[in-house]
This record gives structure tokens, sequence and C-alpha cells, in this order.
């Protein structure tokens, strides 16, 4: 099955699957621009993928792209979390290094 909620629903009309892709694009670039400094692009698109994913078999579009902002920023704002911890570990390691 498909990652794209958008492609996979034939019944669905053109204008309702034309607006569902571009609220992801702009799903899409909301979040590589919060994120791609401390991430990485390649990063962010992971988790766009993962859960865009998660939607591949919603009957209703209109939503789609405002959850995939919201699971994908929670996810991504951990991730973040965790690196900003990791970068706090190491320096602190490097300060008291003889």
């Amino acid at each position: 099955m498909s990652a794209d909620p958008v492609g996979e629903h034939p019944g669905l009309s053109p204008h309702a699957r034309d607006q569902c892709a571009a609220g992801l694009a702009h799903v899409a670039q909301l979040l590589h621009a919060e994120f791609d400094e401390a991430l990485g692009a390649s990063l962010v698109d992971e988790c766009l993928a993962e859960v865009t994913g998660t939607f591949a078999d919603a009957t209703v579009l209109s939503f789609v792209p405002l959850l995939v902002r919201r699971y994908a920023r929670e996810q991504l704002l951990g991730r973040a979390a965790a690196v900003e911890a990791q970068g706090r570990r190491t320096a602190d390691l490097l300060a008291q290094a003889p």
C-alpha cells in the first residue's frame, strides 16, 4: 500500500486530492523551515513520510495535513530535544577533559 493518502482514493474529487496534496506540501515546507537546521532535511522527510503513511487509509482527507503536521512536529520536537541533550552532554564531557 502506498504511503500517499492523496493518490489512493479514486472516488475523491480531484479538488479534494489537490487540496490535500497542497496542504501536505505546505506542512512539509513549515516543518523543514523549523527543523532542518537542527535535524537535517533527510530526517524531516523521513518523519513526514512515516507520519503521512499512517493516513494512507483515510477516507476523509480534510484534516490529514493538520494531523500530519501535529504528529510529525511532536516527533521532530522529541528528536530535536534528544539531539540537544546529547550536544549538552558532549559539551560537558569536553569541558571536563584535562
